[in-house]
């Protein structure tokens, strides 16, 4: 069995840049039967030595195995434990762009032996010698053990006959050489979504900037916004092209995004996260950070013109997997996204500013507006769903409130309609256009009110009509009391 170490490798930044950002480690079984290799990786923190890599595998006789590690530490180590002294391994250092560190090259020769060897014990005084026996036959010779002190020399035994040497075969001519093999799949190293991902990872707390995998997210969300939506399968299928970014529980992300037009992008947290620095109570942030979503009626007809393998709309979902509630008695208790801003719509088509877009906030909180740009506002319908969230104020003339369910408002509602509103409690004003029968079915149910104006159509059930009298609310528009028994 073998134990080799590469030894700590330095590998500082040098003008920003490490001179190694991956480990290629080959191994071959020049053995004759199956060998196990373990490999432990480790990096260098401080003064502290962390594993992160741990990989047992078996190679079969004559095979080769090539792994991929990431390295991007200031110092690291690999140790490697072969059950056969046959296995032959050998190591080099790549930089980001993929050239060979010539400082960080082992063949197999430069590989260090690890295992400790005691501190020798004192001599003990020598026993009596006893007497000699029969001299056996020869044993098949063992490994070479530590040399211990000279013993009281024996007799000198009789020599043996010596054997006849036998004659040496003839040498045979050496075999063709064969065709290459097809290469392997890649063994387990960085993990990647498909090979163009558009499932892209995002984690502030990151070392950055990231590649957008499990093992080096982005610490930027624009950063992962942007992977998503420019990649190759999203360039090419536009709306089609779904694009998840997986956001780690407790990231904060204090910056403004845009999200660029014709684009469907899910921004879904593991747990609760927060656009925003969250430095004051309650997860508040100093300053509001705003998610812009750009529109473009011209983006969207180059995909759409291509045929109905193209045919999707704009799609933009902000929360989390966790269908908990951020509708609480105190924001404390929020378990999901909050975005500390505006959710701003921005048409950036200059001839034509009309579309229909669909928006979706699942268990999330959005402290701002959800509104049209000051300038260049998105126009057209913003068809919207929200559950399990606490929104502010809504101000876009197109949108409707296709969905929303167990929810609450604080601030004032201007939209252009609404089908369906379940189990929330609206504390601002609203003003609508109309009650839609797009997502039946149409009303307010089990819903509560502040003392409010509801301007426009008013759909409500007995219980919701219930509250809406007894707050002291003003109508102006016609109601429909549904369920109710004359």
């Amino acid at each position: 069995m073998a134990f080799l170490t590469t030894g700590l490798i330095d590998n500082p930044l040098v003008a920003g840049v490490r001179p190694s950002s991956t480990l290629t480690v080959r191994i071959t079984n020049d053995d004759t039967v199956t060998a196990s290799i373990e490999i432990h990786g480790f990096y260098l923190t401080g003064a502290t030595k962390t594993q992160y890599v741990l990989e047992f595998f078996t190679l079969a006789p004559g095979g080769v195995a090539t792994k991929n590690y990431y390295v991007q530490f200031d110092a690291f180590e690999f140790q490697f434990i072969n059950s056969s002294d046959a296995v032959q391994v050998s190591a080099w250092g790549k930089s980001a762009g993929g050239y060979l560190t010539t400082a960080h090259r082992m063949v197999a020769e430069e590989l260090n032996v690890i295992g400790s060897e005691g501190i020798t014990g004192p001599t003990g005084p020598p026993g009596p010698q006893g007497t000699q026996g029969i001299q056996g036959t020869q044993g098949i010779q063992g490994t070479q053990g530590t040399q211990g002190t000279q013993g009281t020399q024996g007799t000198q035994g009789i020599q043996g006959t010596q054997g006849i040497q036998g004659t040496q075969g003839i040498q045979g001519t050496q075999g063709i050489q064969g065709t290459q093999g097809v290469d392997g799949a890649t063994g387990p190293g960085v993990f990647v979504w498909g090979a163009e991902p558009t499932i892209i990872w995002a984690d502030s707390s990151a070392p950055g900037p990231g590649t957008g995998t499990p093992s080096d997210p982005y610490n930027s969300l624009q950063g992962a916004i942007t992977a998503a939506t420019s990649s190759t399968f999203a360039n090419t299928y536009g709306m089609r092209a779904r694009c998840i970014v997986l956001i780690a529980a407790n990231s904060t992300f204090n910056e403004d995004v845009v999200i660029p037009p014709a684009r469907h992008i899910q921004l879904l947290g593991l747990g609760p996260w927060v656009l925003g620095d969250a430095s004051l109570a309650n997860f508040a942030s100093s300053v509001p950070r705003n998610i812009t979503v750009q529109t473009s009626t011209a983006a969207e007809d180059f995909y759409q013109l291509q045929g109905p393998a193209f045919d999707a709309r704009t799609v933009t979902v902000i929360g989390t997997f966790d269908s908990g509630t951020s509708v609480s008695t105190h924001t404390n208790y929020t378990d999901g996204a909050i975005i500390s801003g505006d959710i701003i719509f921005q048409n950036v088509d200059p001839v034509d500013p009309s579309t229909t877009i669909e928006f979706q906030l699942l268990n999330a909180r959005v402290v701002g507006s959800i509104m049209q740009a000051l300038v260049d506002p998105h126009q057209g319908i913003l068809n919207s769903y929200v559950y399990n969230s606490r929104i502010n104020t809504i101000n876009h003339n197109g949108l409707n409130i296709q969905r929303m369910v167990d929810c609450r408002s604080d601030g004032t509602i201007t939209a252009a309609g609404y089908s369906e509103i379940t189990n929330s409690a609206i504390n601002g004003s609203v003003t609508v256009g109309s009650a839609l029968a797009d997502v039946p079915p149409t009303g307010i149910f089990s819903s509560q009110f502040s003392t409010i104006t509801w301007t426009g159509p008013l759909r409500l059930d007995t219980a919701s009509n219930f509250y809406f009298v007894n707050s002291g609310s003003t109508l102006i528009g016609a109601k429909t009391i549904l369920f109710s028994v004359v």
